[in-house]
């Protein structure tokens, strides 16, 4: 049985629970059992292993049902939110666009998170989406007049973000970088040489190219 909140105050709902165990009683091959939440919850899991990651939703966006979003945490505002989602692609200036927008009074941004290079990577990163709505939302300051952004790279190829972000941020502009290939390929060879990558450092980028070797350049 789910939503049990809304027989509350439901005179009804004590004659419907009574009815629906009479009639499945009167069945011999069905038999009445009793499991806690956190047992059904690995059941319909392992049952639908898909519906381990959650697509989230604010009550916010719910328009027919106002009071979705009046029993919300008070704690966490529904405009702490991007509407503005910079996408990458990496090497492309996503992260210097980010800076000149937020030296601009009218905008501001996510704190930085180190464990993820300083971005957030909610939609692209399945743990993180495991942290909820309330965790999403921490991470942006405050709501102000100011218009929030969040860039995140890797929610550019990523296949599932275009349903988690339309889902949880439906109105939210996105912005996507493009670049010349070649000089994009360039700078990203020469970002993994910073980060002291093995096959950047020992080769060079001709030999990366020659060798196919550009999958293997990783953080």
């Amino acid at each position: 049985m789910t939503h049990f909140s809304n027989f509350a105050g439901d005179n009804l709902a004590q004659i419907m629970f009574e009815e629906l165990i009479t009639f499945v009683q009167r069945w011999p091959q069905i038999k009445l059992v009793y499991r806690s939440q956190l047992q059904l919850a690995d059941i319909y899991f392992k049952t639908f292993p898909g519906d381990i990651i959650p697509l989230w939703n604010l009550p916010c966006n719910s328009l027919l049902n106002s009071r979705h979003a009046d029993i919300y945490s008070g704690d966490i505002a529904c405009q702490r939110t991007p509407r503005i989602l910079l996408v990458g692609p990496q090497k492309t200036g996503s992260t210097a666009l980010l800076s000149f927008l937020v030296n601009l009074p009218e905008f501001s941004t996510s704190y930085k998170d180190p464990d993820s290079f300083e971005e957030i990577q909610f939609f692209s990163n399945s743990s993180g989406c495991l942290f909820g709505i309330d965790w999403y939302q921490s991470r942006f300051p405050l709501p102000t007049n100011t218009i929030l952004i969040e860039k995140s790279a890797t929610y550019f190829d990523h296949k599932m973000c275009p349903q988690r972000i339309h889902t949880l941020l439906p109105n939210s502009h996105i912005v996507i970088i493009l670049r010349d290939p070649v000089e994009r390929v360039y700078s990203w060879f020469q970002h993994q040489r910073v980060h002291r990558n093995i096959l950047a450092q020992n080769y060079s980028f001709i030999d990366i190219l020659q060798n196919n070797f550009m999958n293997k350049l990783t953080r």
